[in-house]
């Protein structure tokens, strides 16, 4: 894939990006992630939650995870991302893989 991709490129057929687009968390999560870090101990703190991104689509808040380990840990700690996000929103909660 890789090579095929340059063989467009350099036909110029395909562009490069010139820039990755920001991932910026949703206000929402953005806003009550921190009451987290009273509930965990720091160092998943920051390995666990801080990584994770906020996503709304439709009706749903996602958390976007970086890697399976992170899913795994917050479907472990659940009870905790809806203690804290419930009382805050009507929007559904889901972890997922993030989309590369």
């Amino acid at each position: 894939l890789a090579a095929r991709r340059q063989v467009q490129w350099e036909a110029g057929l395909v562009t490069r990006p010139t820039h990755q687009p920001e991932r910026v968390p949703s206000a929402l999560w953005r806003t009550h992630r921190k009451a987290l870090a009273s509930l965990v101990e720091p160092g998943e703190y920051h390995a666990y939650v801080l990584p994770l991104r906020g996503v709304e689509e439709g009706d749903r808040l996602w958390l976007e995870a970086p890697n399976r380990y992170s899913v795994d840990w917050v479907k472990a700690h659940w009870g905790l991302f809806e203690t804290v996000l419930q009382a805050q929103t009507r929007l559904l909660l889901g972890v997922r893989l993030e989309a590369a």
